[in-house]
């Protein structure tokens, strides 16, 4: 296969060309929102609804378990977008490492940061978003486990 095309199928089976350019440039750009909602769901969960606090508070319907399930699964996606990230940029590693990087082009670097300033917009939304005390516990929490099956 070219390496500078990769084939893929729609949803009718037919192959699609892609340019691997614009393939790299996808990966890059859900690495870098799902790294954002990893380090914001993280904080969140720290320092917003710290350990014990699940139990009374949620932020948009979701307690802190609820919120560490997200972060899990959120996390398993970028670690997997992350190992795609690197095969397709092996080149450009190996390039790095014996010294042959091109100039760093001043466009990308402003249309990257107009990028970050959006998702940090979106990451940030669950920090200000108001919290709400919920009067029933979802579920077992600790330390009420074991009460609650010897009933």
């Amino acid at each position: 296969m070219n390496d500078r095309f990769w084939s893929i199928s729609d949803n009718n089976g037919n192959k699609v060309m892609l340019k691997k350019a614009s393939l790299i440039k996808l990966i890059d750009i859900i690495a870098f929102v799902t790294f954002i909602f990893v380090v914001s769901t993280g904080v969140l969960m720290r320092y917003v609804l710290p350990p014990k606090s699940g139990q009374t508070t949620e932020i948009f319907g979701m307690s802190r378990h609820e919120w560490g399930d997200v972060h899990f699964y959120i996390t398993s996606l970028f670690l997997a977008i992350l190992s795609i990230h690197l095969i397709l940029h092996w080149r450009f590693i190996q390039k790095l490492f014996r010294g042959r990087v091109k100039e760093i082009n001043v466009s990308r670097v402003l249309l990257g940061l107009v990028g970050l300033f959006a998702v940090l917009a979106i990451a940030i939304a669950p920090f200000i978003a108001p919290k709400e005390q919920s009067t029933e516990s979802k579920g077992m929490h600790y330390g009420k486990g074991k009460q609650q099956m010897n009933n």
